[in-house]
């Protein structure tokens, strides 16, 4: 990925950047910036929460996976200059072919269609590192026991998992259905972005947000942290101040979790 980007990235004759390797998640409210570093921060080994067998939870990214992952902002910002603060991002930057690459979800398929039919592109499984695979969330639909009509809304709910209608779902919405025995092949041929977004190549895991909740306010938090240590480049080639901001990190993280109440090591 990093000399892909280096390899992708434009610049003019100035030496500017016109057109970013990567469009990184550089800043943004709330707990997305910490949720696209994940992308980079799992395969390295790492993970926001560690889950114990005594069924606690520390930070998981106090550690060499985590110093990698800033490393790798850091890096592709200020040493190899592939993406910036100044040129746009994210899927507008992505349909204006201001960036070569980015990650995000499958409904990007449905914006472009709609924003720039004319972009020729595909979908990746994100690369390997120490291990390889992807965030995967899954929605569900409930019926409470409060319901007052709970055969209509029952009804509903099977009604919407009638393959025609996942099908619609996938092909106008860009969401997945969860159902192994639907098969999605006439969507793929029409859509063949879609299927990068199925691909499990052998070895590739999928992990999950654990169902905790002070989960939000973890990520939140570090998204705060992390915006912040993504404009400083005099983290450049400067793996003790790395580790110190990943480290006070982790700590404020461990600390959400003991006033939560889920805080253990064993």
């Amino acid at each position: 990925m990093r000399d892909y980007s280096q390899k992708l990235a434009k610049y003019d004759g100035k030496g500017d950047l016109i057109r970013s390797g990567i469009s990184l998640r550089l800043s943004g409210a709330g707990s997305g910036v910490a949720e696209k570093w994940w992308f980079w921060l799992w395969p390295a080994g790492g993970t926001f929460e560690e889950k114990t067998p005594g069924g606690k939870y520390h930070s998981g990214y106090n550690n060499q996976a985590g110093r990698d992952a800033l490393k790798l902002y850091i890096d592709l910002l200020y040493k190899y200059g592939v993406d910036n603060y100044k040129i746009k991002h994210d899927a507008e930057s992505f349909a204006l072919e201001k960036t070569a690459m980015f990650t995000r979800e499958s409904w990007v398929v449905g914006y472009m269609k709609e924003h720039a039919p004319q972009v020729n592109y595909d979908v990746a499984v994100l690369p390997k590192y120490r291990r390889w695979g992807t965030l995967t969330e899954i929605k569900n639909l409930y019926v409470s026991k409060q319901c007052k009509n709970p055969d209509i809304a029952w009804g509903l709910v099977m009604y919407m998992q009638k393959p025609e209608n996942l099908k619609f779902l996938l092909e106008k919405v860009g969401w997945f259905p969860t159902r192994a025995d639907v098969d999605f092949e006439d969507v793929f041929n029409k859509i063949p972005q879609y299927r990068g977004f199925l691909s499990r190549p052998e070895g590739f895991e999928l992990y999950m947000y654990h169902p905790i909740a002070c989960g939000d306010e973890i990520l939140t938090k570090l998204a705060e942290r992390l915006v912040t240590a993504f404009t400083r480049k005099d983290l450049l080639d400067n793996p003790k101040g790395i580790a110190k901001v990943i480290e006070e990190a982790a700590r404020q993280t461990d600390e959400i979790l003991k006033e939560a109440g889920l805080y253990g090591v064993d």
